[in-house]
């Protein structure tokens, strides 16, 4: 019975918004992308779904119920992106390391153009060339 309950709160305006706004602010952090945002609202309700059983309508709300499991389940989901960047699989480089490129070594970072820092970083392309097309006037 009380997942039917979890069921039927789902759908309510209020849920929806919170888990909506709740994805949208993991989208703020670093390791997300937008592109992800379906992704997690959907994780997001799969974990209410999944903690459906422990809800007590003696103890509260059922709104207060779900905010609780999507806060708990928004800051398990940083857990594991922080817990995958530290992973010992990962083989981190420095860029101050030289390499070899022609017949002088530089460093990694003067490798790196400003369209690739901004592709990371998901900002409209930030190069010199990109930024005069937008700015230029129709002829």
């Amino acid at each position: 019975m009380d997942n039917d309950v979890i069921r039927d709160a789902l759908t309510t305006p209020y849920v929806t918004t919170l888990i909506r706004v709740k994805a949208l602010q993991l989208l703020k952090r670093p390791g997300f992308r937008r592109s992800e945002r379906h992704d997690l609202e959907q994780d997001l309700r799969t974990q209410v779904l999944k903690m459906g059983h422990h809800y007590d309508p003696a103890r509260g709300a059922v709104s207060t119920f779900i905010d609780r499991v999507v806060d708990s389940a928004a800051a398990m989901i940083i857990r594991d992106c922080r817990r995958l960047k530290r992973s010992v699989t990962m083989k981190i480089e420095s860029l101050d390391r030289q390499v070899h490129v022609g017949e002088k070594p530089q460093a990694m970072s003067d490798l790196i153009d400003s369209g690739t820092v901004c592709r990371r970083l998901e900002k409209e392309d930030c190069s010199p060339l990109a930024q005069a097309e937008r700015t230029s006037l129709p002829i």
